[in-house]
């Protein structure tokens, strides 16, 4: 039985449902015996931090809290949704600070301030976010980082996805990665000389970075070439830091 962390927080009734629908039982609670049996736990999320850690903390008078870490540090399975991945980490920054559930080491940090500063610090002359594949902008109906560059106010030059690629995520070979995303990027504008800041939203094998950079390069010589990422795999700073 998965345990579903009740704290009013949560699209509680599409999660059940969907555990439900896949003949997985599970159960909507508060109560430290029922967590503690449990085989794993969940805990969902929706709204700000600082709201959601407050409720999560009054519950039982902080017992709810206090058992969802160690069952955590216990080795018991436990995923978080959307916020509820958020308070597994030490910290939020997200209008004021406060301490999570220190699951996770690091915090949870707004991007717009990081990013502008790094702009501003590298002289960057374009901003330029990967494309994304069709069938994500199918799916989702925006580039995700487009979006969040529109949201925070950076402007920025779109590269173009020439051809339609496997997800990634389905290629578990980094080779087979490769020969996926080979030459499937093309900048329409010019480079040359320019100090340019490649935004993408997670990084794995660092292959897609790999071909944005050669894109860049065949459209002129750029001063220097940039990196941001929202999140990446620990992989790709041993390669590249």
């Amino acid at each position: 039985m998965i345990a579903i962390i009740d704290y009013g927080v949560g699209n509680l009734f599409s999660l059940m449902s969907s555990l439900d629908y896949v003949g997985i039982e599970n159960k909507l609670t508060d109560d430290e015996n029922i967590i503690k049996n449990s085989e794993a736990i969940i805990l969902p999320g929706v709204g700000a931090f600082r709201d959601a850690i407050d409720k999560l903390e009054k519950i039982n008078e902080g017992i709810l809290k206090h058992t969802i870490i160690e069952e955590a540090k216990k080795g018991k399975l436990i995923l978080g949704i959307c916020l509820g991945m958020q308070m597994f980490f030490d910290k939020s920054y997200e209008y004021g600070e406060y301490n999570g559930l220190g699951l996770i080491k690091g915090s949870i940090c707004p991007i717009e301030k990081d990013l502008k500063k790094i702009i501003r610090e590298n002289k960057i002359d374009i901003v330029v976010p990967v494309p994304a594949s069709r069938e994500k902008v199918l799916e989702r109906g925006f580039n995700q980082v487009e979006f969040i560059l529109d949201e925070i106010g950076i402007e920025y030059k779109k590269a173009v996805r020439e051809k339609d690629t496997l997800p990634m995520h389905r290629l578990l070979e980094k080779n087979l990665r490769k020969i996926n995303i080979k030459s499937v990027f093309r900048c329409r504008f010019l480079t040359e000389n320019k100090n340019i800041l490649i935004v993408d939203d997670i990084i794995t094998t660092g292959t897609t970075v790999e071909e944005m950079i050669k894109a860049l390069e065949n459209s002129g010589k750029p001063k220097n070439i940039f990196v941001f990422s929202i999140s990446a795999a620990s992989s790709f700073y041993k390669k590249y830091l």
